[in-house]
């Protein structure tokens, strides 16, 4: 089941979070390279635009913005492999989730326009060098560092109990106040964000195989847009640091007050600023 989730209103001292009823939506799916199934969603009419969220979650993270999008937009929310209705998250190289996204841009039947969040974002910026052809805009908010942090999240996922492992992660790597964290794990959304925390470790290995060198994407002259929020943590910030040299058509937004999730906590601004970089 999905669970399209909205969260309002993420202050410190203040959280608000609705879960919507299941929808009934048009899911479809294509079959990646190595045969996984891919299911994502469609709305909307328009020009392709296809959506890939990142950790700990799945395409319900675009509820909140799906339908301003839709209306400028054929919208496809990937789910990625291991979520939602996608196949099991069995042990894969990164390249194994850029074709999955590629599989979906296919699917739309030509060039797109991409965005991606967070682990996402690499998946979008992955798909998007094997076939810059096919990218009219790419959009990454806040790829995260390949580091050592990220093999330490993948080790405590192993080690831990998933609701601590999610917990931790949220505070220690996304920088969330523990206050923030501890009213979070009050609300009906928690069970949904536990739900992915067998997904981690996977990604995670197979994201520090892969690495990460900005000048293999050098060849993405496209218009991309960089996102960020005023709040984050720096280090959220340093791929696309990395990646601006690289890439010449490349521009900035940051959402103020806001930290990892503005599609979430700020969506008419997110979806805002993503339409205006994408219609003009």
């Amino acid at each position: 089941m999905l669970l399209s989730v909205v969260q309002s209103d993420l202050t410190p001292r203040k959280l608000t979070v609705t879960i919507h009823a299941e929808r009934r939506v048009a899911i479809e799916h294509v079959t990646s390279t190595d045969g996984t199934r891919i299911a994502y969603e469609r709305s909307g009419s328009g020009p392709p635009l296809v959506l890939v969220h990142g950790s700990i979650n799945d395409r319900g993270i675009w509820a909140a913005v799906a339908p301003a999008f839709a209306q400028h937009f054929t919208v496809l929310a990937v789910d990625r492999r291991g979520r939602g209705e996608s196949g099991e998250p069995r042990e894969h190289e990164m390249q194994r989730q850029f074709e999955d996204v590629l599989a979906v841009v296919d699917a739309a039947g030509g060039p797109v326009d991409l965005v991606g969040h967070s682990f996402g974002a690499h998946c979008a910026l992955g798909a998007a060098a094997m076939s810059p052809e096919l990218i009219k805009h790419v959009v990454l908010y806040e790829p995260p560092p390949v580091d050592d942090v990220r093999s330490a999240v993948a080790e405590a996922f192993e080690r831990h109990e998933p609701s601590d492992a999610v917990a931790n992660f949220m505070e220690h790597n996304l920088v969330m106040p523990r206050e923030q964290v501890e009213a979070l794990r009050k609300t009906p959304f928690w069970d949904y964000l536990v739900s992915f925390a067998a997904t981690m470790p996977t990604e995670g290995r197979a994201l520090m195989r892969h690495g990460f060198d900005a000048s293999h994407y050098a060849l993405l002259t496209m218009p991309a847009l960089f996102l960020q929020g005023s709040v984050t943590a720096e280090r959220l910030g340093k791929v696309m640091r990395e990646l601006e040299p690289h890439m010449p058509h490349a521009e900035w937004h940051t959402f103020e007050g806001q930290g990892h999730g503005a599609m979430l906590t700020a969506a008419p601004a997110f979806a805002e600023t993503v339409l205006r970089f994408l219609t003009t």
